[in-house]
């Protein structure tokens, strides 16, 4: 029994995500009286590891799972707010490598969020790699394409134009 014990405990019941939820809560608060809150951001994002409670499921208890689903929704928007905070305070700072790393994470946490794809793109074409925002691209329509047989917005599509094209404002100073 001991050793099913330990085997579940690899399986990942790591509480963790909760220190988000309280890290994100006081940042937030501290950000809305005027405070600089960009490490505090990072220490808190970087405890989001992904989806919470992850693989855990109790069959028969629906208030549980739907309680369950809203926690995971709820931490996966905070994780969002965090990264986009970070990433429009490191693009005010002119600070591409930066900005790339958060537009990056977005879209980590996110992976079928237009907006973040979006803002990876232009990140990865303003650092100069405009193969890479190309790739990105290219791969998010294929997603949308084949898992949802949706098509991106105009706007995205466009984009495609913008990132290949020289001279296009998007490449670095």
């Amino acid at each position: 029994m001991r050793e099913a014990l330990q085997d579940e405990a690899e399986v990942g019941l790591d509480l963790a995500p909760g220190a988000l939820v309280v890290a994100l809560d006081q940042d937030w608060r501290a950000e809305h009286q005027g405070l600089a809150l960009r490490e505090g951001l990072d220490v808190a994002l970087d405890l989001y590891r992904g989806s919470f409670l992850d693989g855990l499921y109790i069959t028969g208890s629906h208030e549980f799972e739907e309680w369950l689903e809203g926690e995971r929704r709820r931490f996966r928007s905070l994780a969002e707010e965090a990264a986009r905070a970070l990433l429009e305070v490191a693009q005010a700072a002119g600070d591409r490598r930066q900005a790339l790393r958060w537009a990056e994470r977005c879209v980590n946490i996110a992976p079928t969020d237009e907006a973040a794809a979006y803002r990876l793109v232009e990140a990865l074409a303003r650092s100069g790699d405009r193969v890479g925002a190309l790739e990105v691209h290219r791969r998010f329509c294929f997603r949308l394409r084949e898992e949802f047989d949706l098509e991106p917005s105009h706007a995205f599509l466009s984009l495609r134009e913008a990132v290949a094209a020289p001279g296009n404002g998007l490449a670095p100073a």
